[in-house]
């Protein structure tokens, strides 16, 4: 992981920034049971016409970038995933406002009640997150993959509150919501990287 951050900040960001790429929103360490460390990054576009014109460009500096950089490649793997922020909670976790960590929560709402899973949310899922410390809440729907899939993005202090957070967590949301209404949910511990961190 240290190498990744390092590839990061040192040669792909100020890529990003010398041709005209958005810099990143967040780059957050974590842990995946099947692949071990896994960096998380996101950033945001216009369109998915406009991503891909950028990345066709960009790809092949990146890579001779990389060759000119030398050493073996430690990437075993890379996914994509493209994401809609839910109107009113706009993904912005790199904004500076006291935070340090964050947590995500991936649910699976089932198809005839993902409108329900939306409303909850907004009538009292979101409140609990703050009630417990959040300092913001963010969440988004998934573009493609198995939906309806909705990601709730809860950014904290530090990790002492985060960690206090998720002793409760996992079973206020499960008794806020039925049990019928998800069909499945994981909560994943996301650490930013200090270098974005504004």
């Amino acid at each position: 992981m240290p190498d990744m951050h390092e590839r990061m900040n040192d040669v792909l960001i100020p890529l990003f920034a010398e041709h005209g790429l958005p810099r990143p929103l967040a780059i957050w360490e974590g842990r995946s049971p099947a692949s071990g460390d896994v960096m998380t990054w996101v950033m945001p576009w216009g369109s998915f016409d406009e991503r891909a014109a950028a990345w066709a460009h960009f790809r092949p500096l990146f890579y001779a970038a990389r060759v000119a950089h030398g050493g073996d490649e430690f990437v075993t793997c890379t996914d994509l995933t493209l994401i809609q922020p839910w109107p009113d909670h706009i993904l912005a976790p790199a904004s500076g406002r006291g935070s340090s960590c964050e947590t995500l929560w991936h649910v699976q709402p089932r198809i005839p009640l993902a409108a329900d899973f939306i409303t909850g949310c907004d009538e009292h899922g979101f409140a609990t997150f703050r009630e417990l410390g959040a300092s913001a809440v963010s969440a988004f729907d998934l573009m493609f993959g198995p939906l309806p899939y909705a990601m709730v993005l809860a950014s904290w202090p530090n990790r002492d509150v985060r960690d206090r957070a998720m002793d409760q967590l996992p079973a206020l949301m499960e008794n806020a919501f039925p049990r019928h209404a998800i069909e499945q949910n994981r909560w994943e511990m996301l650490d930013r990287a200090p270098y974005l961190i504004g």
